[in-house]
């Protein structure tokens, strides 16, 4: 367990930017277990290109270890959506590339994703 805070900016239309963050700490379980020592950063930044199409950063996180003191990854994604009509609904299809810049065994280097969302209007 640990703090988490967060903040998005949205005051430039078409444009989010901000900062998540989250920590992980060892506060019980057997005293064999591992202790665990985690920061996890997680940039935001979104920006619409127009006629529905975004780009953004995607699922980026850089993970810092306290108790090795190093980065266990630093995952930068990029991001790209586009809404579209369909069946009478909105849909947000989206296709993404990950990059781990930190190559360490058990890290995926690269990572593809691709998603679609349903838009649900509210009111």
């Amino acid at each position: 367990m640990g703090p988490a805070a967060g903040f998005v900016n949205t005051s430039t239309k078409g444009v989010n930017w901000g900062l998540f963050g989250q920590t992980f700490f060892s506060v019980a379980g057997s005293r064999d277990a591992a202790t665990v020592g985690i920061v996890n950063i997680q940039p935001i930044f979104s920006y619409q290109l127009g006629r529905g199409r975004s780009v953004s950063l995607g699922n980026s996180a850089l993970v810092y270890d306290i108790h090795k003191g190093g980065w266990s990854s630093l995952n930068v994604g990029v991001n790209y959506g586009q809404i579209v009509p369909f069946a009478g609904q909105k849909w947000r299809p989206n296709f993404e590339v990950d990059y781990d810049f930190r190559n360490l065994p058990g890290n995926a280097t690269w990572t593809v994703r691709a998603g679609i969302s349903l838009l649900v209007p509210t009111g």
